[in-house]
């Protein structure tokens, strides 16, 4: 018996209530020896850059190119801007086509850079370098001040935390350190830097204590930094930071386990605590364990490690005034040992995820999220398993799934449309799992394929 079998690149419909959300999900290896510490960047509708610690030490940034739906990776470009280290990476544009850098590199100093990445994508070009602290760069995190001004929140030596600005010219090639200060002497790990208003800055790190602390700054468009000494700790532990704002005044800050939201004044004078959730049961891990996207006006997304290791993706709804925090979804894509963590958007439901897994494998993966915050099944594979004279037998692979009501199977030939042959409804061996975070192996039989036929 001959039966060819063809399959076009499987979609994994997930109901919900009265709504159909289609998920697509697509995971590409783009560095086999190692993707630690990746920072993304979005540089054109469809490019994105990533900076990453590579192999043997190497400093590295590639381009990709990723399909609307996020169901293609395709690597451009390859820059190795570094030799001997480039941890800790904040990347972020400065104009059309340039992109400021700053990492940890030889000898543990604190290093910013300006390179060219044009919008397709196709070269990257390093401009200029600054070493801008002889002893420590750890832990940037990175914020547009104006045009030309940029500020560098990073730990320093004896685990310091240093803020530093510098002048940028649109085309990267002057780089200018201006101002800097100290912050604080208890650790300066971990810092999420954001925009409150013009001039004023809030920054989220973790400190000696092990919890998290947010304090804030005047940054002047020349440079010049005041510290307005308004540290608040947050109520729990743990190392970890990321912060976003909600609205003109609301953010949403996560350290350990739980997530945060503050109100803070426009001028930086008063920062207040709104709500909290402990948004995850399985604790998290160490150092950079969180990034955070939004999702629509009320939902975020949030990429980090729990306290094996493995990789999760979690939704929140947060209110426009703070005052409710809740978790709408979970899953846990990967238990492979995972390491940092770097979001982006695609476009209005797909965001892609950069992060390292074991022996620091990097790793670009992409998920499309619904409106509501429900996460995607993921399917590992679909094949024919068994061909036999009374039929053919199909098999997929899912490793998770959220909110899954099982499968329908549709079925074409080269000169028929498609027609249904199996549905959830009326196969229990179609149905789904519900929400689950483990693998489950699905197969089905149809007796009703015809011999030397294509499908």
């Amino acid at each position: 018996m001959r039966i060819t079998i063809f399959h076009y690149p499987v979609i994994i419909f997930i109901l919900s209530g009265n709504v159909l959300y289609q998920q697509v999900v697509q995971t590409l290896t783009h560095d086999s020896g190692q993707g630690a510490h990746p920072s993304i960047v979005q540089v054109s509708t469809n490019v994105f850059a990533v900076a990453y610690h590579g192999d043997n030490g190497k400093g590295v940034i590639k381009t990709f190119t990723i399909s609307s739906d996020g169901s293609t990776i395709t690597e451009n470009q390859e820059l190795q801007h570094d030799g001997s280290k480039a941890k800790y990476n904040s990347l972020i544009q400065v104009d059309s086509d340039t992109y400021l850098l700053a990492y940890e590199g030889g000898s543990n100093d604190g290093f910013i850079k300006t390179f060219t990445i044009p919008s397709t994508g196709n070269s990257i070009t390093q401009i200029t370098s600054v070493e801008h602290d002889n002893a420590y760069g750890k832990h940037n995190s990175l914020v547009q001040v104006d045009s030309d001004t940029y500020a560098l929140a990073y730990e320093s030596s004896n685990d310091d935390g240093h803020v530093a600005t510098f002048t940028v010219s649109s085309d990267g090639t002057t780089l200018t350190e201006v101002s800097s200060v100290e912050y604080t002497t208890d650790d300066g790990e971990n810092n999420a830097f954001v925009q409150v208003d013009s001039d004023t800055y809030a920054l989220l790190y973790h400190g000696d204590n092990n919890g998290g602390i947010i304090t804030s700054f005047t940054i002047a468009s020349n440079g010049s930094i005041t510290d307005l000494g308004t540290a608040v700790q947050t109520s729990g532990s743990g190392e970890g930071s990321g912060m976003i704002q909600v609205d003109s005044d609301t953010y949403l800050a996560l350290a350990g386990d739980y997530a945060y939201t503050y109100t803070i004044s426009s001028n930086g004078s008063s920062i207040t605590q709104v709500a909290s959730l402990q948004f995850t049961s399985n604790g998290t891990y160490g150092e950079e364990s969180f990034d955070i996207c939004q999702v629509d006006s009320d939902t975020y997304l949030i990429a980090y490690k729990d306290s094996g290791k493995d990789a999760w993706l979690t939704t929140l709804d947060v209110s426009s005034d703070g005052s409710t925090i809740s978790k709408v979804d979970e899953i846990e894509h990967d238990t492979n040992n995972c390491g940092e963590f770097s979001l982006a958007k695609l476009d209005s439901d797909t965001f892609v995820l950069a992060y390292s897994r074991e022996n620091n494998t990097g790793i670009l993966k992409t998920f499309t999220v619904s409106s509501d915050g429900a996460l995607p099944v993921e399917l590992t594979s679909f094949e024919l398993l068994e061909t036999r004279n009374d039929g053919i037998t199909l098999q997929w692979v899912t490793e998770s799934e959220i909110n899954n009501l099982g499968f329908n199977l549709d079925r074409r030939t080269p000169l028929t449309d498609w027609t249904q042959i199996a549905s959830y409804v009326t196969h229990p061996s179609l149905q789904g799992q519900g929400s689950v975070s483990h693998q489950t192996i699905y197969t089905f039989t149809d007796n009703t394929a015809q011999e030397n036929q294509s499908y």
